[in-house]
Formats: C-alpha cells, structure tokens, sequence
C-alpha cells in the first residue's frame, strides 16, 4: 500500500514504523487555545495536533521526512538534574486528517477514532460552516471529545486497567 502524505509517498514498512512510534512515543491532542487576535482578548479556537516526543533526534527528523510537514522542537529541562533534551515533533490538522483514517494503532486506537471525528468537526469550524443561528454548534461535541482525550492520554495507570495480580 501506499499513501501519499504531502507528496511523500509511504510504504507498508514506513506506515507500520510511524504507527509504532506514534502508539509508543506519541500523543493524540485535542487543544482549546485562546485566541490572541481579538482585542478583548476573548475566545479560543479548537486544535488537533500529533506530538512525538523523543530523546534521539533521529526519531523525530525521520517522522518529519516521512510525513513531509511538521515541526521540531528542543525541550530542556532545566529543572531536572541530569535531564536529557527531549526533541519534539508536531504536526496540524492538515496531516492528521490524512493520516488518522489509516492508521490502525494499538494503545491510542480510542484516541485515534476521536480525532478523526475532532478533524472533521475543526475543518467545518474553520470553514465557518459551524454558524447557524450565530452558534458554535460544534463546541459541545468538541468538549466531550476534548475531555475524554484528556482521560485517555493520562499518564500513568488508569483506575480499571489490567495490573499483574500477586
């Protein structure tokens, strides 16, 4: 199979490598951001986005070539004795909407299927086809699928997840 991600073609190899970085080192983000570009300084606006975060600048410079857009950022944790710098990859809508509906992951599967329904509800959003009667009709979908994300991406274990009994 390939797929074409802005003009990057992928293979089944490079696909199945982005799939297990992204279950294993990867977030799924639903974002309200606040919006600085109105004068009362009121109002936010929905972003989804796909983070990897990696020690190796390898790892996160071949996702980059992969999908062909994206950003790195350097992450130092000054307040962390020893810390290593962590290297952050982030990519926008555009690529997740392309990307997410052939991905089959592992752990973030759940994670996943909301952004997909997140991407269509952001697109529609930014396209203004979310006014009628002057609401935004989407923003109380956008916030059940921004707190269940939350859940989901929490570190550490869940309440009801499978432990090791002794």
């Amino acid at each position: 199979m390939r797929l074409c991600i802005y003009m990057k073609p992928l293979t089944d190899r490079d696909l199945g490598w982005l799939e297990g970085i992204i279950d294993g080192e990867g977030c799924l983000g639903l974002y309200k951001n606040k919006r600085n570009d109105r004068p009362s300084g009121r109002g936010f606006v929905w972003v989804t986005a796909l983070q990897i975060g990696s020690t190796d600048l390898k790892i996160v410079n071949r996702v980059r070539e992969l999908l062909g857009t994206g950003g790195i950022t350097l992450n130092r944790r000054p307040k962390e004795q020893n810390a290593r710098v962590l290297y952050l990859f982030r990519a926008g809508s555009g690529c997740l909407r392309e990307l997410h509906p052939v991905l089959h992951l592992t752990s973030k599967q759940l994670q996943r299927d909301l952004l997909i329904e997140a991407c269509k509800l952001v697109a529609e959003h930014k396209a203004g086809l979310w006014h009628l009667g002057g609401k935004r009709t989407h923003d109380g979908r956008l916030e059940e699928i921004h707190t269940e994300m939350k859940r989901l991406n929490h570190r550490g274990l869940p309440e009801h997840s499978n432990t090791r009994e002794e």
